[in-house]
């Protein structure tokens, strides 16, 4: 276990089966995934694919075509604005975790806009709720451990969005009481994570459909 804490949230899959589902390298696909990350270039989602995700009931609808820029930017100025993009790499994170390398998860990120907010790593406060988890007296033991935790929902603001899990249809919202009584459902991938790693050749349409939103914090 290193000393850098490290904590992301987004729609992952264990390593494992990304191994065995993806449609890279069966030999080494996170490598595989890294190579592909580094070569690419741009990731601008067409306006006919944008457009069926507003026209379509009960899906987040693509509201930033430029998949890379940092900072969101209104539809409408977006072809013509020109934007900060992150790293390609940076649309995706491995979680390492030290005893198993087949428990390490792969956390992937709808958009650079989301990459930015939803990883973190080395910063001050984190350290500070680990150092003081116990309370704050000068006996209290700082908390130095690796967690991952599946969720029932996804993030806000993609909490409402859920698919049928057997055909990945959209399905409406019900209270969240009522859906803890179903077992028809599992939260939607966002669109743009669907488009991504299937316009890279990562997943196929229908193995996208196996991320589940994960929440982890991890030291390397």
């Amino acid at each position: 276990m290193g000393i850098r804490i490290h904590k992301a949230m987004g729609w992952g899959i264990t390593k494992k089966r990304f191994q065995e589902i993806s449609s890279l390298s069966p030999d080494d696909a996170t490598e595989d995934l890294y190579d592909v990350m580094s070569k690419t270039k741009k990731l601008i989602v067409p306006d006919d694919i944008c457009k069926k995700t507003f026209d379509t009931l009960n899906v987040a609808p693509i509201l930033d075509r430029n998949l890379l820029a940092k900072n969101f930017v209104e539809f409408s100025k977006q072809k013509n604005s020109r934007r900060e993009k992150i790293r390609p790499t940076d649309l995706y994170s491995h979680v390492i975790l030290e005893d198993d390398k087949e428990d390490d998860v792969l956390i992937f990120f709808p958009s650079g806009h989301y990459a930015k907010k939803w990883f973190r790593y080395n910063d001050d406060m984190d350290y500070a709720e680990e150092r003081w988890a116990n309370g704050g007296d000068v006996s209290a033991e700082g908390r130095m451990e690796q967690r991952v935790v599946w969720t029932a929902f996804n993030p806000y603001p993609f909490t409402n969005f859920i698919v049928n899990k057997t055909t990945g249809e959209s399905l409406p919202w019900d209270h969240f009481l009522n859906l803890r009584k179903r077992n028809d459902w599992i939260p939607a991938v966002p669109e743009e994570i669907k488009w991504w790693t299937t316009h890279l050749g990562i997943f196929t349409p229908k193995t996208v459909l196996e991320l589940r939103p994960v929440f982890a914090t991890w030291w390397s």
